[in-house]
């Protein structure tokens, strides 16, 4: 089993203006452990560029602000050896006293302001 440190990204709805809600990202600094590392290459027909998507597991120590927006987090920032990027949650699931994250395919939408405040750093 492997180390996580990366960074985690939340879509937090938020109210701009009385009655109007949009969605703020911020990240969060996170260590722990890597479960599963998988990579898989999607053969599709109609493109000329495999697709990559990752099953990698990741668990973390679950923080208040992470168990608060567990439902929010949109995208981790993994950098393993020669795959690093922007990457889909797509499952989040709290066992005990950590948040168990299954990666999937790249990541395309908006990200954090990384010149601003991204948070504590969350260990082991």
């Amino acid at each position: 089993m492997g180390k996580f440190s990366g960074r985690i990204g939340f879509a937090i709805s938020e109210e701009t203006m009385p009655g109007y809600f949009d969605k703020t990202v911020r990240e969060r600094k996170y260590r722990g452990d890597l479960l599963r590392n998988v990579i898989e290459k999607n053969d599709n027909e109609t493109t000329t560029n495999r697709d990559i998507g990752l099953s990698n597991r990741i668990s973390i120590v679950a923080d208040a602000f992470g168990k608060d927006h567990i439902y929010e987090i949109a995208y981790v920032i993994f950098s393993y050896p020669s795959l690093g990027g922007i990457w889909n949650v797509r499952q989040a699931e709290v066992v005990d006293n950590r948040i168990i994250l299954t990666l999937g395919g790249l990541y395309s939408g908006p990200t954090a302001d990384v010149t601003g405040e991204t948070g504590g750093d969350i260990g082991v």
